[in-house]
């Protein structure tokens, strides 16, 4: 059987006071990280980052814009599956929304720049949270 590398669009959420969004998740080992998920064929990124962002959280975004591109090739060690992940990293700002979890998320938190020090996060998501504030 031969594998494929799998499209992720995921989103740095922020607000009014320039504080990101992360959740911790289990599907990362627990790790914190942004909210996104996996782009259905025949979607387009940015409509399945807004998807993602809605069934995982329940936010509501806008303002959304392209950051990067990232990769990652895992084994079981890093994250629960051994995979090879393309990432299309977008930014958008959150608009007032009752935030509601999924099972993907067992906390969600607001966190300053000076914050990230004090959790556990994936270190692409760090790199990537890093470009978002430069």
């Amino acid at each position: 059987m031969k594998h494929y590398p799998q499209i992720i669009a995921g989103v740095v959420i922020y607000n009014d006071k320039n504080q990101v969004f992360l959740g911790k998740s289990k599907n990362w080992k627990n790790k914190w990280t942004i909210p996104g998920g996996s782009v259905d064929f025949g979607e387009k990124l940015e409509s399945a980052a807004i998807r993602e962002i809605k069934e995982e959280t329940n936010i509501d975004i806008e303002n959304i814009e392209f950051i990067n591109i990232g990769e990652m090739i895992a084994s079981s060690d890093d994250i629960n599956k051994s995979r090879h992940l393309v990432f299309v990293n977008y930014k958008a700002k959150f608009i007032d929304s009752d935030i509601m979890l999924n099972d993907e998320f067992d906390k969600y938190g607001w966190f300053d720049l000076s914050d990230l020090n004090k959790i556990e996060l994936l270190p692409s998501v760090k790199k990537l949270i890093d470009v978002f504030y430069e």
